[in-house]
């Protein structure tokens, strides 16, 4: 009877929140073993835009201090990147915020993209060019540490300097104004701001390159990858595209997801699905542990043996027995909610609702990061909505 009381509670609250808020509504849908957090909202009301983590390459926030920073009302994690080492936070894959390139993967694969408030989702195979006078270099990859082979373009984005090795590389400088201002025979040059940095290994010839002439990005198709207007993020994988599902979806593995997809009269739907991923006390570490304790401002030398046990056991026990979704039961999901159009974003761990100030979805660690505890990942990057003025 509680249950069925909590139950109801729920939803009607989830409905008078729909209802009093012009612009969005969200809903919590309960399935057994499956809860799924919903939102649509209109764009004739809300502006929507890509973030990244402290507008730089490199590091993490939580979805809910870049909505905080940025005054949104609502925001979600969007792309995948790299956990730990000095790649932490890193891009994997394809994020362009504002005609500026974080991260730019060049075979073929879906991105969510927004030009002008109007998202799209799209599949690119992007490829892109630098012109120099009668020259024309085509980079192997975009801001990532380099090897002895490739070519690599840098942006402002990716820190002040290539931080390639000094003896190793030839490097062309590239200001705003699209000039080259700087050859240099060697690595570890700084990034104009606003410009590039053209990074070449040591043998390639750079002796027709002039200090003075024109350096144009130029791009094969024609995704506008450098117009101001576009942002993009990579999703893996797409969900839905013109109305068709993905029949290449997999309806094995369950994990924590979110997802996003526009309806045919342009409206954004948002899920975010629950899993509880579990642990036991005997496998936490110590240093778990005493953040757990730490948690609950309490310490080992205040507590016995078994009432740690029972504070471990109570801190990895939760009711919630939500299993979460396959690729192929979210894109399912996504076509009955009226989605034309849908990419699923990175997730486990990462997946994060923020309402008007809250997490509205129980976050649980993944498996490669504090497996079955709540914890807020940092992420790289963000999808937020802002109430338009």
């Amino acid at each position: 009877m509680i249950k069925i009381i909590a139950f109801l509670f729920i939803n009607m609250w989830a409905m008078n929140y729909a209802i009093g808020t012009s612009g969005y509504e969200y809903s919590l849908i309960e399935k057994p073993n499956q809860k799924i957090h919903l939102v649509k909202i209109d764009l004739k009301q809300y502006s929507i835009s890509l973030v990244s983590a402290h507008n730089s390459v490199f590091g993490r926030e939580k979805v809910g201090d870049i909505a905080e920073r940025e005054n949104a009302e609502i925001a979600i994690n969007a792309g995948f990147f790299q956990i730990g080492g000095n790649e932490d936070g890193r891009p994997t894959g394809t994020l362009i915020i504002n005609g500026q390139i974080f991260g730019l993967r060049t075979t073929k694969h879906a991105v969510f993209t927004i030009k002008n408030n109007e998202p799209a989702v799209q599949v690119w195979y992007p490829k892109v060019e630098i012109k120099i006078g009668n020259s024309q270099i085509v980079p192997t990859a975009y801001n990532k540490f380099a090897n002895n082979s490739s070519i690599i373009l840098y942006s402002d984005k990716w820190g002040t300097s290539t931080l390639t090795a000094f003896k190793n590389r030839n490097e062309i400088i590239i200001s705003k104004q699209k000039k080259i201002t700087g050859i240099a025979p060697h690595g570890n040059n700084l990034i104009p701001p606003g410009g590039y940095v053209l990074s070449l290994p040591k043998t390639y010839d750079t002796s027709l390159l002039k200090i003075g002439v024109s350096a144009e990005c130029k791009e094969e198709n024609n995704y506008h990858l450098f117009d101001k207007s576009t942002s993009a993020i990579m999703g893996i994988p797409f969900l839905i595209m013109d109305g068709i599902i993905n029949e290449k979806l997999s309806d094995s593995e369950k994990h924590a997801r979110t997802a996003i997809g526009i309806t045919e009269n342009g409206k954004i739907i948002i899920a975010v699905v629950e899993c509880m991923y579990t642990k036991t006390p005997g496998s936490l570490t110590l240093k778990e542990i005493q953040d757990i304790l730490l948690k609950k401002k309490l310490s080992f030398n205040e507590l016995k043996a078994a009432e740690v046990k029972k504070i471990l056991l109570e801190e990895l026990s939760d009711s919630n027995n939500s299993e979460g979704i396959t690729l192929k039961e979210l894109a399912n999901f996504m076509s009955e909610q009226g989605c034309i159009s849908a990419i699923n974003l990175d997730g486990g761990g990462s997946s994060s609702l923020y309402i008007h100030g809250k997490y509205v979805n129980n976050q649980i660690g993944d498996k490669d990061e504090a497996n079955g505890l709540e914890v807020v990942r940092p992420v790289s990057d963000a999808i937020i909505f802002k109430k338009k003025q």
